[in-house]
């Protein structure tokens, strides 16, 4: 929205191009994981959200894949079901001690619904994006998880050798391909991901 000041001057136009340009971090990595489902051909979009507005975003750029969107609150579930795309799930499972351990517990749900619901099948691999740290408004990270998916953790300790940082400090993620950091997307090993995904 423009202030005063700046609706006044004489570069007004060019200041509202400049604030269209200016995105938000959840919106370019809604936007990651579109691309990355289209380029990996991937079963499904995993989200893991809080109140499900990063789950609507992604369902903006209509993927083809379908959204599954995992959440604890049933009110989020409900009004997930008037958006184009979006599957929801209602994690009924207690919140674990660790925040790593509650992402492996959702992700692990959202993918034997998924194959429940033959949204996808063994060899397939699905986007998960998710946020760096528990709550609203953190969604910045995208992976790439092969189906089936092990029982083991999605997320590494940070001894790994692992060659991308991690958003988390004491956690590295496996198979991260997307990394959103403030205002800006840095795409990372794409060469990798086009490998991986043919």
């Amino acid at each position: 929205m423009l202030s005063g000041e700046t609706a006044k001057r004489t570069y007004t136009l060019e200041a509202v191009r400049m604030q269209h340009l200016i995105d938000r971090p959840h919106r370019a990595a809604a936007l990651g994981a579109v691309e990355a489902s289209f380029k990996c051909c991937s079963g499904a979009i995993i989200m893991l959200t809080k109140c499900g507005r990063s789950a609507h975003q992604v369902a903006r750029y209509r993927p083809r894949a379908p959204i599954i969107a995992v959440t604890r609150n049933p009110q989020t579930a409900r009004q997930a079901h008037l958006y184009r795309g979006i599957f929801p799930v209602l994690c009924k499972d207690a919140v674990q001690d660790t925040w790593a351990e509650d992402v492996d517990l959702r992700v692990n749900l959202a993918i034997n619904v998924g194959k429940a619901r033959g949204f996808f099948k063994k060899g397939d691999v699905v986007i998960v994006l998710t946020g760096w740290r528990p709550g609203s408004g953190f969604t910045n990270t995208v992976c790439i998880v092969p189906v089936p998916w092990s029982t083991g953790s999605l997320w590494k300790p940070s001894s790994s050798p692992c060659p991308i940082p991690s958003p988390i400090p004491s956690i590295r993620p496996a198979t991260l391909v997307v990394l959103t950091l403030g205002q800006s997307v840095a795409l990372v090993g794409w060469d990798t991901l086009e490998n991986y995904c043919r």
